[in-house]
């Protein structure tokens, strides 16, 4: 049971929807369970040089260092079950890179439940706040200029916009220990922080398999 901020994130990316000047932009948006604090909000832009139009393993990683920045570490991320997070061609599958450096960063990584959206529902809802705050209507330059939206509309969602399932308080106001969750972060320390022993007692619990080309 997840009683106290930090014990459990949840994290998706919104579909892309296009935005003037901008081109078609997803969200990487990230929420704390307790607290329903806003971690994040990081935008991708799909152009011409990306195969697709989903973020992948550098997109995430880029949006969780700065959350982790900003609040900690967690102790656990839940997902759903995408490619980027989950291999879905086998029973046993060995886990993405994404997944290998949460681990190795002491953070454990949990799956939604098939077909089980409402698992997801939190940061689903985060998904249309977003869109309303800072895309419906909106024109951005630049990415910094999306960027930099999202960074202090965060902050007034998070301090002054009162939430519904809190009693009408805002996040850090309900929760005034969501603004840090004790386990510090730098992206210059993150060799340090990063520990493969914790990836060898992870993989060491089972059998793994990884599908293969013929070649």
């Amino acid at each position: 049971t997840v009683t106290e901020p930090h014990q459990l994130w949840k994290m998706d990316a919104s579909g892309p929807k296009t935005v003037p000047d901008l081109g078609l932009v997803a969200l990487i948006n990230i929420s704390d369970c307790v607290s329903r604090l806003r971690a994040m909000s990081y935008p991708i832009i799909s152009g011409k040089k990306r195969v697709t139009h989903n973020p992948d393993t550098a997109d995430y990683q880029a949006a969780l260092r700065l959350a982790f920045s900003v609040y900690g570490m967690p102790e656990g991320i839940q997902v759903d079950r995408a490619a980027v997070f989950h291999d879905n061609h086998s029973k046993s599958p060995f886990p993405t890179r994404l997944h290998l450096w949460l681990i190795a960063l002491g953070i454990d990584l949990c799956f939604s439940r098939p077909r089980m959206p409402t698992d997801q529902a939190i940061v689903e809802r985060s998904h249309q706040l977003w869109d309303q705050q800072c895309l419906q209507g909106q024109t951005y330059v630049t990415w910094q200029a999306l960027f930099h939206c999202l960074q202090k509309r965060r902050k007034f969602i998070n301090q002054c916009l009162p939430c519904a399932s809190l009693d009408n308080k805002p996040s850090l106001i309900a929760f005034p220990n969501a603004s840090f969750s004790g386990r510090e972060y730098r992206p210059e320390y993150e060799c340090e922080l990063l520990d493969l022993s914790r990836l060898w007692s992870f993989l060491v619990k089972g059998q793994w398999f990884r599908w293969i080309s013929k070649v």
